[in-house]
């Protein structure tokens, strides 16, 4: 079965270094199940990602990947710290206190974060 993959980039534009980054969110899970990963873009919108996450539930895929790519960035990110957080939009609820959710308006929710090597032909 073909795997369905988001790669998004991770560098220092949100203020922590990628092992910060992995360390916080592996703390995450553990303490509230799931970890939240912030994310915006031009190509990575919700309209775009629930469009992808369909499709792949269409396909009986049960699992997607969610791969980073360190880049080096001067990019700095000027939204606070996420207090709230809203599957549809509409509905709102407070993060729990062990969530730290910087520099962005969207975030993925996952589970078993792990640094892996990873060799990934973009062609297909």
């Amino acid at each position: 079965m073909q795997e369905y993959i988001v790669i998004m980039k991770v560098g220092p534009f949100c203020g922590y270094s990628l092992e910060e980054i992995i360390q916080i969110k592996q703390e995450e899970e553990k303490n509230v199940g799931h970890f939240f990963f912030g994310y915006s873009g031009v190509f990575c919108r919700p309209d775009k990602v629930n469009r992808f996450l369909h499709q792949a539930k269409r396909k009986g895929v049960q699992r997607i990947k969610l791969l980073f790519v360190t880049t080096p960035s001067d990019f700095e990110s000027d939204l606070p710290k996420s207090s709230e957080f809203s599957a549809d939009g509409f509905h709102w609820n407070t993060l729990p206190k062990d969530v730290l959710l910087v520099g962005s308006k969207y975030a993925f929710v996952g589970k078993d974060l792990k640094r892996v090597d990873y060799e990934l032909d973009i062609s297909q």
